[in-house]
C-alpha cells in the first residue's frame, strides 16, 4: 500500500511515518481487542489533517476496520466519503466535462 503512494515533496518523509505509525497503532489495537480505539485513532487523524494523501489512507483503513465485523454498509459510506473528497481535491483540468 505504502508503495503505491506518490513519495515526493517535503512532507514525504513525516507522511509516510504517519502512515507507519497508523498501521503499527491498528496492528496493536486489534492484538488487544480494541478495535473501537483503532477506528477512533483514523477519525481524529481525519479530524486533525487535510493532507489528502494521508485522509485517503485513513478512510481506506477505516473502512476495513467497519467492514470486520460484518458491517459492510459503514465501509462502504466510508469509502464513497473518501472518493468524494478524492474527486473534489483533483485539478479542475483532470475532471471530465
Amino acid at each position: 500500500m505504502l508503495a503505491r503512494m506518490e513519495t515526493g515533496g517535503p512532507w514525504a518523509p513525516a507522511r509516510r511515518a504517519a502512515m507507519r505509525e497508523m498501521v503499527v497503532l491498528q496492528h496493536l489495537y486489534l492484538v488487544a481487542g480494541h478495535r473501537q480505539e483503532a477506528i477512533a485513532m483514523y477519525r481524529q487523524v481525519l479530524a486533525q489533517t487535510h493532507d489528502q494523501m494521508l485522509r485517503t489512507f485513513a478512510y481506506e483503513h477505516l473502512a476495513r476496520l467497519q467492514a470486520m465485523p460484518s458491517a459492510p454498509d459503514q465501509a462502504i459510506a466510508t469509502l464513497r466519503k473518501a472518493l468524494a473528497e478524492d474527486l473534489k481535491a483533483l485539478p479542475e483540468t483532470s475532471k471530465s466535462p
